[in-house]
């Protein structure tokens, strides 16, 4: 179903995409502070490169994203027991993400798209194809673990704002338990 596809759904309102917005924005410095990038695949000092060090699961938008996300994985077959971890991305303008996966064994990942620019889009690489999906405001994005995705650098003054999220069907620290 998931498997070497991308199912996609709006699942944030424009107030909700407002409230996630302003946390991850007046938060980003605070999370940097958590400790090194460890990612090569963005810019110096990204946000992206310090996901292992948070999860928004556990933030004051952690409930939002609960409310809205775990239904939708719902929606979509995937069962609990899981354990979710959860992550921003912003990148300004001469920022992305270089094409990338999350794993090498089979969980399920998605990224919601919050605000910025939507001509960049979200790069998919499906079947030797590579597939940009338009962004909109507030649409979920699930796909496995081996789909290789990424962003082209941002070209607009908007700060490009997203959510990445991993559901892995073992306990894992640091991650949000679901049950």
């Amino acid at each position: 179903m998931i498997k070497g596809s991308v199912v996609r759904k709006k699942i944030l309102d424009k107030n909700e995409i407002n409230i996630i917005s302003k946390y991850i924005l007046d938060n980003e410095n605070k999370i940097k502070k958590l400790g090194e990038d460890t990612y090569q695949g963005t810019s110096d000092n990204s946000l992206t490169g310090r996901y292992k060090l948070y999860n928004l699961f556990n933030s004051d938008i952690g409930p939002i994203l609960r409310k809205k996300i775990l239904p939708f994985l719902e929606e979509n077959n995937i069962k609990k027991p899981a354990w979710i971890k959860c992550w921003a991305n912003t990148f300004r303008k001469g920022e992305g993400i270089d094409k990338h996966k999350h794993g090498d064994f089979d969980y399920i990942c998605g990224n919601v798209f919050i605000s910025g620019n939507t001509l960049t889009g979200t790069n998919y690489y499906l079947n030797n194809n590579k597939l940009n999906m338009p962004n909109k405001p507030g649409e979920v994005h699930l796909f496995d673990s081996n789909t290789v995705h990424g962003v082209d650098k941002n070209m607009y003054d908007d700060i490009r704002i997203s959510i990445a999220f991993d559901v892995i069907m073992k306990e894992t620290k640091n991650f949000f338990k679901w049950e």
